[in-house]
């Protein structure tokens, strides 16, 4: 078992099956690793056909829109609450002041591109010297957000992008998703593949992205082939397809999908004690999984 990397794309070349385990919830216990997806996430375009197969749809899309309404007054949910720093949603006295019409919710850029799925861009900072050129040729009246998780490195790299790129509008770290989102000038999110998108969509904002991702399957706007492709985007965002009811009652239903498991291997005891549940930035959850671990294990042994 193996999570991602330049070895898995070893192995799938020789025909070598390779199965990833999930580092949070957002991810099945376990997937197969293939050429035509090569990738330790969930198949996002199969999720809206599988719900139509689970029981008690009415419940479970309920269920789906209070746990992510939560989420916009402070709430903890379960694609959130692994997070170092969870990001800012509440806003105790809403005034927007935000005057821009677009909002490139930037990547920690540490993290594996090629992971996200990103094809066009070598890397998160190619994405972003292309965006913001595309920004300043055009005179779009966009701005950028950093990553709220970004790593102590990307941090530094973060300020080092402040200076440089001096043309181009930076938003403050403390604003709130919500506070833009609410922003009655703000028209359309940017982002490689984020859940920012899925929350954009639940506003009725705009979305473009440049690699597949949990609302693809809603087919918003065509995923770019190339640079070209996605600048056009850009320049048009006002022409972009308006979002509908429809499109918000389909999004909260691959949020439920996305916390189904759909794993390739059967791992009994993982799911028993519910392994996903563990936060693993907190060392002392692990003793209690432990125990669990030990004790669930010897029902196989013995």
């Amino acid at each position: 078992y193996i999570n991602h990397g330049l070895l898995v794309r070893v192995f799938i070349s020789k025909n070598i099956e390779v199965v990833s385990l999930p580092r949070n919830y957002g991810n099945n216990y376990s997937n197969l690793i293939t050429k035509k997806f090569p990738y330790a996430k969930k198949n996002y375009y199969n999720l809206l056909s599988q719900f139509k197969n689970i029981k008690n749809k009415k419940k479970s899309l309920s269920a789906s829109i209070n746990q992510l309404n939560n989420r916009f007054i402070g709430k903890s949910d379960n694609l959130i609450k692994y997070l170092k720093n969870e990001p800012r949603y509440k806003i105790a006295n809403f005034k927007s002041n935000l005057n821009f019409e677009g909002v490139i919710f930037l990547h920690d850029f540490y993290d594996a591109p090629h992971e996200a799925g990103l094809k066009i861009f070598p890397d998160f900072y190619e994405w972003f010297k292309f965006t913001a050129k595309t920004i300043n040729q055009y005179n779009l009246n966009f701005a950028f957000k950093f990553h709220p998780n970004s790593k102590p490195e990307s941090l530094s790299f973060n300020n080092y992008l402040r200076l440089k790129y001096k043309d181009n509008n930076f938003l403050p770290e403390n604003i709130s998703n919500t506070e833009i989102f609410k922003s009655q000038k703000f028209k359309v999110g940017i982002s490689v593949c984020g859940s920012v998108l899925y929350e954009l969509i639940l506003f009725k904002k705009n979305i473009i992205y440049v690699s597949p991702n949990l609302v693809s399957p809603l087919n918003l706007i065509k995923l770019p082939k190339n640079k070209y492709d996605y600048q056009k985007l850009l320049i048009n965002y006002r022409s972009l397809k308006k979002i509908n009811q429809r499109d918000i009652s389909n999004t909260y239903k691959l949020y439920h999908m996305l916390q189904e498991d759909q794993s390739y291997l059967n791992l009994e005891i993982s799911k028993k004690i519910k392994l996903k549940d563990l936060n693993f930035r907190n060392s002392s959850e692990l003793n209690k999984f432990n125990k669990k671990i030990i004790n669930n294990s010897k029902k196989f042994i013995l």
